[in-house]
């Protein structure tokens, strides 16, 4: 059951750092478009 949880806990670590890739690779994106203001 503990070993559940922390399997749990490691996955939701995972999106949140995966969020937070995606974020940044939209900021280039927007750079990349013209956009030189940072977010």
């Amino acid at each position: 059951m503990e070993l559940d949880n922390l399997f749990q806990s490691k996955k939701q670590d995972l999106c949140i750092s995966f969020s937070i890739h995606e974020k940044g690779i939209n900021r280039k994106r927007l750079k990349r478009h013209g956009n030189e203001r940072d977010f």
